[in-house]
C-alpha cells in the first residue's frame, strides 16, 4: 500500500537524521582512535627513549666509572708497596694520575645528577646578574690552568644567569674546546640585541657533518680520549633552562664555533627577561 507523501517525506528526514548521527559518532569514535594512538606512539616512544639512555648509562657506568677506579686503586696500591722506595718525582706522578682520575670521577657523578635532575625536572636556577668577564676567567681558572685560551669579553657585560650553572657552561665548553680543538684558542663574548653571545673558537679540525646531528645529545661518545659524553648535553640543557641556547658551526678557514647565548642584564641594572 502506497505511503502518504508527507508519510515518506518524515520517514527520509528520520533516516537521514539517523545517517548523520552515525557519521558523527564514527567520526568521533576516529579521532578518539586518532588521538589514542598517537598516545600510543608517543608513549612508545618514550619507552624507547628511556630504555636507550638506561642502556647508555650502563655502558657509562661501566666504562667511565671501572677505568678511573682502577687506575686510582693501581696508584694506592703501587704508593703503599713502594713506600719509602720511591722518588719523590715517581710519588708526585702517582699523587698527580690519582687526583686526575679523582676529578673524572667527579665530573663523572655531578654530570649524572643533573642528568636525573633535568630529566625529573628538579633542576632549579638562582638567578642573579653576573659579571660576564669575571665569570669567563674564574671558569678558566680550573678548565684551562695553563692559560692557553685567550680571552675577548666585552668588560661590564653582565648576563643575569645562575652563576654556579653558567660556570658550568663555560668550563664544559672551555674543556671541550681544549680536548677536541687545536689552537690558536679564544673566547669571546659581546652583547646582541639583548643577548649576552658567548662564541668559544680554535683551529682544530672541527665536527664532520655526520657527527653534528647529535652533538648535543647525552653520552654522545668522542674520539675515545676520556670523554664522559655528557658535557655538550649538559651546556645545552643548562642554556635552555635560562631561557638561551647553544648552537655549533664551522669556523672560518678551519676550526670549530661553539656558541651560546644567554639573557643581558639591562644597561639599567634591571633585569632582562629569558626568551624562548
Amino acid at each position: 500500500m502506497a505511503h502518504p507523501p508527507g508519510e515518506v517525506v518524515a520517514h527520509l528526514g528520520g533516516l537521514a537524521l539517523c545517517v548523520a548521527v552515525a557519521t558523527d559518532l564514527v567520526g568521533r569514535q576516529a579521532e578518539e582512535l586518532r588521538a589514542a594512538r598517537a598516545r600510543a606512539e608517543r608513549h612508545a616512544a618514550e619507552v624507547e627513549r628511556v630504555d636507550r639512555l638506561r642502556s647508555r648509562l650502563i655502558s657509562t657506568l661501566a666504562h667511565d666509572v671501572r677505568a678511573p677506579l682502577a687506575s686510582v686503586q693501581g696508584s694506592a696500591r703501587t704508593l703503599l708497596r713502594l713506600r719509602g722506595r720511591l722518588e719523590p718525582a715517581e710519588e708526585e706522578d702517582l699523587l698527580h694520575g690519582i687526583d686526575r682520575q679523582a676529578t673524572r670521577l667527579v665530573r663523572l657523578a655531578t654530570g649524572l645528577l643533573d642528568l636525573a635532575r633535568l630529566e625529573e625536572g628538579r633542576l632549579e636556577l638562582d638567578l642573579r646578574e653576573v659579571e660576564l668577564r669575571t665569570a669567563v676567567l674564574e671558569a678558566l681558572s680550573s678548565a684551562d690552568p695553563e692559560g692557553r685560551i685567550g680571552v675577548d669579553v666585552e668588560p661590564g657585560l653582565r648576563v643575569l644567569a645562575d652563576p654556579e650553572r653558567l660556570d658550568q657552561i663555560l668550563v664544559n665548553l672551555a674543556s671541550n674546546c681544549l680536548r677536541h680543538g687545536a689552537p690558536p684558542y679564544r673566547v669571546s663574548a659581546a652583547r646582541e640585541d639583548g643577548w649576552a653571545v658567548v662564541s668559544f673558537t680554535d683551529a682544530g679540525p672541527g665536527v664532520p657533518p655526520e657527527r653534528r646531528v647529535d652533538l648535543f645529545e647525552p653520552f654522545r661518545r668522542g674520539d675515545g680520549n676520556g670523554s664522559v659524553g655528557l658535557g655538550l648535553w649538559i651546556v645545552r640543557m643548562l642554556a635552555e633552562a635560562h631561557g638561551g641556547s647553544v648552537s655549533y658551526e664551522p669556523d672560518r678557514p678551519r676550526g670549530a664555533r661553539f656558541v651560546v647565548r644567554l639573557p643581558a642584564s639591562t644597561a639599567s641594572g634591571t633585569r632582562a627577561a629569558p626568551r624562548r
